[in-house]
């Protein structure tokens, strides 16, 4: 067995609690647009990217179902809900503090576009702490496919079989 040289870090649910606004939001616009979503629709979206996320809401809702002007509408809302604080999930500074001491490389390897994750990661004060940001614009399949993480392996240097992902979602 290899030494653990690198972890690779989801970010939503994971680091920062944002997945209980997702739910709020996503609920909250698609009822305006007359559609009832449950906490338990929205968790569809959870670890996909864009173009992934919308099949899996096309599959439930069907293809009436206006997800681009959905999704640019929760984006906008959860964007600015956001803009200037990004809730942490307990723990995570320490857990970084002790990667960094062991020496691990570490990368966010997120269905969230890098910018956003970028933007995420400074405003928590925790961007110094990666080496590498991996953002579901990258990869041409999503989670659950390993393409995100093999990326975030590859640019950090190390061989698949010396990491450790950290994921949430069962996406």
């Amino acid at each position: 067995m290899q030494q653990l040289r690198a972890v690779l870090f989801d970010m939503d649910g994971l680091m920062f609690d944002t997945e209980r606004l997702s739910d709020e939001v996503w609920c909250a616009v698609s009822r305006a647009h007359g559609f009832e979503m449950t906490s338990r629709d929205v968790s569809l979206l959870r670890g996909r990217n864009y173009e992934g996320g919308r099949a899996a809401m096309l599959g439930r809702f069907g293809a009436d179902f206006p997800y681009d002007a959905l999704a640019a509408e929760a984006g906008e809302q959860i964007g600015a809900r956001l803009e200037r604080r990004v809730p942490l999930r307990p723990g995570l500074f320490e857990l970084l503090d002790v990667l960094r001491g062991m020496g691990c490389g570490m990368a966010v390897a997120s269905s969230t576009r890098s910018g956003r994750v970028l933007h995420h990661l400074e405003l928590a004060g925790v961007r110094g702490y990666f080496s590498a940001v991996i953002g579901g614009e990258a990869v041409t399949r999503s989670k659950p496919d390993p393409e995100i993480f093999l990326r975030a392996a590859a640019a950090l240097g190390a061989p698949p079989a010396a990491c450790m992902v950290l994921e949430d979602s069962y996406n």
